[in-house]
């Protein structure tokens, strides 16, 4: 605005000038007349200049930064609903939700302005939601949970939309951002990483810092590549020592078990889908030979492993409603981080752990009541 009062100024000073000249050359010299009125042109050329660029920033006043996606946008212009897209149902899935939608209803958020769909694991009824949200103007915020979904919806979607995902494990090999810190587009969200170096620490502890670790583990998942290479990071910085066993399908995980007796203090379960599908026989063939199993989800731990420590799914829903309202409310995806659960669960088997002697009362204490008990 200051350069608009600037222009006004100067249109005065000009003015007050026409009307000096005028009256000079009313005098002493005869220009055009305009309903008597003596001006000059190039007096009028001026002052229409003036007018002209007056108009000119009256118009692009309010333009600064419109056409920056990534940039803030005032609340008042995003549509307060949030539309939910799930490619699967899952019970870690759920878990998600249901912490995402508990958490808004702590905040306040009208129930009525949440819509949920479900594609139930079709890649043909993903595309269809994700091409309906894409085109839906009344999605202020669109929140995505499994990998599949978050995908289809981005590759759907203009890059104005905003987007946020949930417990997607590597969203950068996935591209849907270029970093974990700094997103840089239209997308944030949450990953369930594992707690890897949380884990390792509690197997030294539990056990101790030389322990011999059996991993199996199925080297052709990607995300398997990323656990194992975080998995490998956090136990060589602590002494312990990993047994690595490859698997190639389900069938083989019982062998690979086997294969370990002997040779390992303790079996971890990785963050390994072939491996986690087959908990039931890990732990079958692990206490065939007296070795106890360190579950880093829920559902290994289910199956007979002794302790775990894994993500906390629910609190990962509570983050992604916060970045949801983060963004209804101005905010850009892009500058905001992925978010990790800072508060892993504990799974403990109080008989198993007490056979086996390990002292569990200081894990409790640092953990929390444990999630899963028995």
């Amino acid at each position: 605005m200051a350069l608009i009062d600037d222009v006004k100024v100067t249109l005065q000073k000009v003015d007050g000038e026409r009307r000096s000249k005028s009256d000079d050359s009313a005098l002493s010299h005869s220009g055009p007349e305009t309903n008597g009125t003596h001006v000059t042109e190039p007096l009028r050329s001026n002052a229409l200049g003036f007018l002209f660029l007056i108009g000119l920033l009256v118009t692009c006043s309010g333009c600064g930064g419109a056409g920056n996606p990534s940039g803030p946008t005032k609340a008042a212009q995003i549509p307060q609903n949030i539309c939910v897209a799930q490619y699967v149902s899952h019970p870690l899935l759920d878990a998600v939700y249901q912490g995402f939608k508990a958490e808004l209803n702590r905040s306040g958020f009208d129930p009525k302005q949440l819509t949920f769909s479900n594609a139930n694991g079709d890649r043909n009824a993903a595309q269809i939601i994700a091409d309906q949200l894409c085109r839906e103007k009344d999605c202020g915020v669109i929140f995505v949970l499994a990998t599949p979904m978050a995908q289809t919806v981005k590759a759907s979607c203009s890059a104005t939309a905003r987007i946020t995902f949930g417990a997607i494990t590597d969203p950068v090999s996935a591209q849907l951002v270029a970093a974990m810190d700094r997103p840089g587009g239209n997308l944030t969200g949450t990953s369930d990483q594992w707690p890897y170096d949380d884990q390792m620490k509690l197997i030294a502890e539990l056990w101790n810092t030389a322990a011999r670790v059996g991993v199996p583990f199925n080297p052709g998942e990607a995300n398997t590549q990323y656990a194992m290479d975080r998995t490998r990071s956090a136990a060589k910085s602590l002494g312990l020592r990993l047994v690595e066993v490859p698997v190639a399908s389900v069938g083989e995980v019982t062998q690979a078990v086997e294969s370990l007796a002997g040779k390992v203090d303790v079996i971890y379960v990785p963050a390994d889908n072939t491996v986690i599908a087959a908990a039931p026989a890990v732990i079958a063939a692990a206490h065939r030979h007296a070795i106890p199993v360190f579950a880093g989800d829920p559902g290994t731990f289910d199956a007979g492993a002794v302790i775990g420590l894994g993500v906390n799914y629910r609190n990962l829903g509570t983050l992604n409603a916060k970045q949801a309202l983060q963004i209804l409310g101005g905010a850009s995806p892009s500058t905001m981080r992925v978010e990790v659960s800072n508060q892993p669960e504990l799974y403990v088997d109080k008989g198993q752990a007490k056979k086996l002697g390990l002292k569990i009362d200081a894990v409790i204490e640092r953990y929390g009541s444990p999630t899963k008990s028995r």
